[in-house]
């Protein structure tokens, strides 16, 4: 899915699977993500709850993002969603979490934000129960506690909906639980349509669209290629270019090197202008870099992947390679 939930599945998903107008220097972009998260997991433990609220309120009025483009506040719902040791944290600090969750709901049951996070974790906790082979693999315990686990958290969001205002975050997290719950078409469809016309761009919305419409999801093959062709006509310009961008990018981390360009109906020249667009419109992020890095890569682009190898110098990005071998591995392919 697409958050801390999404997160986790979409890390679970990579382990199953396991351009010349780029600006000039940056080669030690600090990354202001990590700090972030991390203080708004203190926010949590403290038990600040009314602090968290007035953070996500203001994070949804001034639609503030990172440098390279990335909304606070999907990192905001990240942070809240996911235990501080991450995806494969033990059971008990994933049930701690959900308690506190449980707790921050209870006493501000208008919360957005504690909804959100509430249904993001108990699909997350669902998802390590299940595992991160494929479907023929997963035991009969694990679809149990799967279903047991994720069953709460719709009847959280939609309730909560009913107390305080829809947010692009609510309706992320919507699309991310219409996937992994299996919801019709039509119902998804509504929801992303009704997210774009509160916010148009809002990234986070368009790629969990497009997971929802990948084949080992809910959709059939050209699905999500069709829908990041007709998002980017739809939002035009820049803005357009870097939704297809953004998308191809998180659909890519489905996919090992090369088999993202043989195996989906994406163009290179398209992407790579994403990129170079997004940059220019949103700064530069170090993680961005690595991304442009390993799909220019991938896509056996010479040229730009030793471009990007020269502004990210020894500034990789584990979320993005996973392992320092492919990083490594692409580099010296880069300099032959």
């Amino acid at each position: 899915m697409g958050l801390a939930s999404a997160g986790c599945v979409a890390q679970a998903e990579r382990r199953t699977h396991t351009s010349r107008q780029t600006a000039a220097g940056c080669t030690s972009t600090p990354d202001d993500q990590k700090p972030f998260k991390a203080e708004v997991q203190t926010m949590l433990e403290r038990g600040r709850f009314e602090a968290l609220d007035e953070r996500a309120g203001e994070l949804d009025r001034t639609k503030a993002r990172f440098p390279g483009g990335d909304w606070k506040s999907y990192r905001f719902q990240q942070a809240l969603g996911t235990p501080a040791g991450g995806c494969d944290d033990t059971d008990e600090h994933w049930q701690q979490l959900l308690d506190t969750l449980q707790r921050w709901h209870a006493e501000r049951p208008a919360s957005m934000a504690a909804a959100i996070a509430m249904a993001d974790a108990s699909v997350g906790f669902g998802w390590k129960a299940r595992g991160t082979g494929f479907s023929d693999t997963v035991t009969s315990e694990g679809w149990r506690l799967l279903s047991e686990r994720v069953a709460p958290a719709e009847s959280v969001v939609t309730t909560t909906a009913g107390r305080a205002a829809k947010t692009p975050e609510w309706y992320r997290m919507m699309i991310d639980l219409g996937r992994v719950q299996g919801w019709e078409r039509g119902r998804v469809d509504t929801l992303f349509a009704d997210a774009v016309t509160l916010e148009p761009r809002y990234l986070h919305l368009y790629s969990a669209m497009a997971r929802y419409l990948t084949p080992r999801w809910q959709g059939h093959d050209g699905d999500w290629e069709e829908f990041a062709d007709g998002s980017a006509e739809r939002l035009g310009g820049r803005e357009g270019s870097v939704v297809y961008g953004h998308i191809a990018w998180q659909i890519s981390k489905l996919h090992r090197g090369h088999e993202f360009f043989d195996q989906n109906r994406v163009a290179w020249t398209r992407i790579r202008q994403g990129f170079i667009d997004r940059e220019a419109l949103y700064g530069v992020s170090l993680r961005n870099l690595n991304a442009f890095c390993l799909l220019a890569g991938s896509a056996a682009d010479r040229e730009t992947t030793l471009e990007l190898f020269a502004r990210i110098g020894e500034g990789w990005d584990p979320d993005v390679w996973q392992e320092r071998k492919y990083f490594d591995g692409y580099r010296k392919w880069a300099l032959q």
